[in-house]
């Protein structure tokens, strides 16, 4: 300990060194006596990074509140993306300390909120000021210090800095993941039933909504804002309609054009808007399927304008908004349902199967695409599943299925194992030998995928599965059709294996 406190005195840099030295002679100590006592570690597996002690915690936390030391804060900011890390901050007082410079208190006892809030909207936020936010922003991950945070008044300085205009976008997207954080509990402790801290969180969503904070995140959600704010707030978005949420809020989400904002990122590979199909959800028999594809993203002419850049963010928002779409689907509760009518437009389920069709027409082999493919299975598989509507589901699906599970999508399983749920829909998928195919060449012959085909027996002549019962051979009972048609038409094939 008194290396640890004489290696902190110089500054959090050099406490990490000393703390490392210091671990690392020891370990080096310490290693033959237990090879001695029988060899390594039991596990076999290395040694967890050790938090470090106390003081060198509350030396670093005090170095930055008296210094202004962005360095240092930044330090406790990294400390605080463990538990222990972030436990052990808040023992040694740093917690409090830094929600006390946060609510604009200065060491001598002077200033306050009214300070912080006028420092919000008038003063450039420093690299300390940023710094003692993260550091509370990664402190209120953690639910056993979430409580402490969001009760200490600090959501009220954090409104004010998002919604003054003068700051940058990086500080407004931290500001964005503290006000998602900070009034919406997490899942395992809204089990506990604990009404009282419910109370306290609902009465922080009501204080972000009337402030129109919502309404301006809605916002920031919406294409063509920066990457990181844009991504910030359509992750808060999700968190505000998931199960930390509640009725109010989704109302406010309604309100504030949120599901549009994620909609508006749904477009075709070049960026322009998708048109909006009349895509026909299943049952819808007198619509027409309209899924135009797109031209290959590698044909258009090399830009050094930045294009490429500007692309790569677009895709980012298309990933991004797909999985947010998915995490709506699956609301529920009093007030929910307005938001799930949004979502259940045909308009907005063929612009999601759009994406799937394009990123397999494209044969595009790139990372951004696979992974907006793979959302767009997932949000496809959310919507199947808690929302009752599917797109229409044919033999052009089965063949965009076929090629995701060719690339490896596991989402693309997920939805697959759903359709295949209902007999009407397994039938629909046309011929499933394709699909057996890619399960084995994968080298997956026992997934769930490869159970859920199993278990849908296909006509031997055509390969469709059938909502009826199939058709055995009379003669040998070991295969199966879907018709007299398909038995009469295999017949010359099956003759000699059936009479042999």
């Amino acid at each position: 300990a008194s290396l640890a406190q004489s290696a902190v005195a110089s500054g959090p840099k050099a406490a990490i060194q000393g703390l490392m030295a210091f671990c690392k002679r020891r370990q080096q100590q310490q290693q033959p006596a237990r090879q001695g006592r029988g060899g390594a570690r039991r596990g076999g597996g290395p040694e967890q990074p050790r938090t470090p002690p106390l003081e060198a915690v509350r030396d670093s936390w005090l170095q930055a509140v008296n210094e202004n030391d962005a360095e240092a804060a930044g330090w406790c900011a990294r400390l605080c993306e463990s538990l222990a890390g972030a436990e052990a901050f808040a023992k040694a007082d740093g917690l409090e300390a830094f929600i006390a410079v946060a609510m604009g208190q200065t060491q001598d006892g002077k200033g306050g909120l009214m300070v912080a809030l006028a420092q919000a909207l008038m003063a450039d936020a420093t690299e300390f000021k940023v710094a003692v936010f993260e550091t509370l922003a990664s402190a209120a991950r953690w639910p056993s210090l979430r409580g402490r945070i969001a009760g200490s008044g600090v959501l009220g300085v954090v409104t004010a800095t998002l919604l003054a205009p003068r700051h940058p976008p990086a500080v407004k997207a931290l500001m964005v993941r503290l006000c998602s954080t900070l009034v919406v509990d997490s899942t395992e402790t809204k089990k506990l039933g604990d009404a009282r801290r419910e109370e306290e969180f609902a009465k922080l969503r009501q204080q972000l909504i009337a402030s129109e904070t919502v309404k301006a995140i809605s916002k920031m959600a919406r294409p063509g804002t920066d990457s990181g704010l844009m991504v910030a707030a359509i992750n808060a978005i999700s968190a505000f309609a998931g199960p930390g949420g509640d009725s109010v809020m989704t109302a406010a989400l309604v309100e504030a054009g949120a599901v549009d904002a994620l909609l508006a990122h749904i477009s075709d590979s070049h960026g322009q808007p998708v048109v909006e199909m009349e895509t026909p959800m299943e049952g819808d028999s007198h619509a027409q399927s309209a899924a135009a594809s797109s031209q290959d993203p590698a044909e258009q002419p090399e830009h050094d304008d930045g294009s490429g850049d500007e692309d790569g963010v677009k895709e980012v928002g298309v990933r991004v908004a797909l999985s947010a779409l998915a995490c709506l689907a699956a609301a529920f509760g009093d007030g929910s349902s307005e938001l799930l009518r949004q979502l259940r437009e045909p308009c907005t389920l063929g612009k999601i199967r759009r994406l799937v069709g394009d990123s397999s027409d494209s044969s595009s082999t790139s990372r951004e695409s696979r992974e907006i493919e793979e959302q767009a299975f997932k949000c496809l598989d959310a919507f199947g599943r808690h929302l009752g509507v599917w797109p229409e589901v044919d033999e052009k699906l089965a063949a965009d299925v076929a090629r995701a599970l060719a690339f490896g999508s596991s989402t693309a399983g997920d939805f697959l194992v759903a359709m295949l749920e209902d007999g009407a829909r397994a039938a629909s998928l046309g011929d499933l030998r394709p699909l057996r195919r890619t399960i084995r060449q994968n080298g997956q012959p026992k997934s769930t995928v490869a159970r859920a085909l199993e278990a849908r027996h296909g006509c031997e002549n055509c390969g469709k599965a059938s909502s009826a019962s199939l058709l055995a051979c009379t003669g040998c009972r070991a295969v199966e059709y879907c018709s007299r048609e398909c038995q009469k038409a295999a017949w010359k094939s099956h003759k000699s294996s059936c009479l042999g």
